[in-house]
């Protein structure tokens, strides 16, 4: 502001420089005049291009700036397929939705989890992969925890998010999406940019306000009979979730800058089989399931056995700003996919299949070497009978 009148000056001529490198502002006759305010564009400040991606009018993020959004994969030998987003909630533990779940196999559809990447596809230093070595969903199939094979270590880039905590002498069980209309949390994924497109190369994120359940009632993304345990969030001006954000989380910050999650991404607003720009999206309510999850987390911590060979000990961080249980070991199934612990078959099926190859070789070697003795024996009886 203080060069204000300088700056319009230099842009309207007016002012001039002198021999000795200086510049002052002269008049028609040589002599120096008062400042006068420049005539400034009013339409300025704005951008004049302006993209609209699905999660719409997101942002890229950057490496670390959502340290627990994971990425979930199904892998064979010749692919890798994404699947699904998810939120990291303990070192061995994360939460997704159970329809990102519905064709994993332990054997024949592995599942791999992404973490510390801001990229889908381009690896990094910051990334690691962690298989997922069993799934238990939630007695209604909303909710999924996939328990991952090995501990994950926080770093910069890998942090769990924070659980929401039960209001203490609760008796009954409000809808909190309603009580909190109007809050706003973010959504991030790897969701299409565009409706037909494939997923997003970058985790894309966006702000969106928490809205009347009635809203997605109307838009056919939940029924009435589930709003207890959904809630509804959106703009509805250009703003939503596509495919591939599903599982992703539902993060709400508060006055101290730590972040909950509060809600799952589980049902995408889809207008003629193509995701809607304009509508809106369904969460489940985490707080409804949060004695699930604590079950789940305290039943694998307290009941189970270890699943890696004891070591030395991880290490624990910080976390986010409060006390988390970091789980070394596994959970009781509920509601299992499938089984875990092929470690042991899998070994003695390599070992039968590396002897029978040996033996096959063996076999081999022998049929050729009786095979040259035949040759040379009626090779030398031949000769025998013509020069005899």
């Amino acid at each position: 502001r203080y060069y204000k009148g300088w700056i319009g000056s230099v842009l309207n001529g007016t002012w001039q420089w002198s021999k000795g490198d200086r510049l002052v502002q002269l008049d028609e006759t040589g002599t120096e005049q008062p400042q006068q305010p420049a005539e400034m564009p009013t339409d300025c400040g704005k951008r004049k291009i302006n993209k609209m991606p699905l999660i719409v009018n997101g942002v890229r993020s950057v490496a670390g700036e959502w340290p627990w959004h994971a990425a979930i994969f199904a892998v064979s030998k010749r692919s890798r397929d994404y699947v699904c987003g998810g939120t990291l909630v303990s070192q061995r533990y994360i939460l997704t939705a159970a329809s990102c779940v519905a064709d994993w196999h332990h054997r024949k559809r592995p599942y791999v989890v992404q973490l510390g990447q801001h990229q889908l596809w381009e690896s990094s230093l910051t990334g690691r992969d962690a298989l997922v070595l069993d799934i238990e969903t939630s007695d209604d199939s909303t909710m999924a925890l996939l328990r991952l094979e090995v501990d994950v270590q926080y770093d910069d880039y890998i942090q769990p998010i924070c659980l929401p905590t039960a209001p203490p002498n609760a008796t009954s069980e409000p809808n909190d999406g309603e009580l909190r209309i109007g809050s706003a949390g973010l959504i991030a994924g790897y969701g299409q940019t565009d409706p037909d497109g494939n997923p997003s190369a970058y985790l894309q994120a966006a702000l969106m306000p928490i809205v009347d359940s009635g809203l997605c009632v109307i838009y056919r993304i939940f029924d009435k009979h589930e709003a207890h345990k959904m809630f509804c969030a959106g703009h509805g001006n250009g703003t939503n979730a596509c495919r591939g954000d599903q599982g992703g989380g539902f993060y709400e910050e508060s006055q101290q800058g730590v972040f909950t999650l509060t809600g799952v991404i589980g049902k995408i607003n889809l207008y003629r089989k193509r995701c809607d720009p304009y509508g809106y999206v369904g969460l489940a309510n985490v707080m409804h399931y949060l004695e699930w999850i604590m079950d789940r987390l305290r039943s694998a911590l307290t009941f189970d056995t270890p699943v890696a060979p004891p070591g030395n000990p991880k290490g624990h961080s910080k976390g986010c700003r409060r006390k988390h249980h970091h789980h070394h070991v596994t959970g009781r199934p509920h509601k299992r996919k499938g089984g875990s612990g092929e470690s042991g078959s899998t070994e003695n099926s390599n070992e039968s299949r590396e002897r029978s190859i040996t033996s096959s070789v063996k076999n081999v070697m022998k049929a050729k070497v009786d095979l040259v003795k035949d040759i040379h024996g009626v090779a030398g009886s031949t000769i025998k009978k013509i020069f005899g």
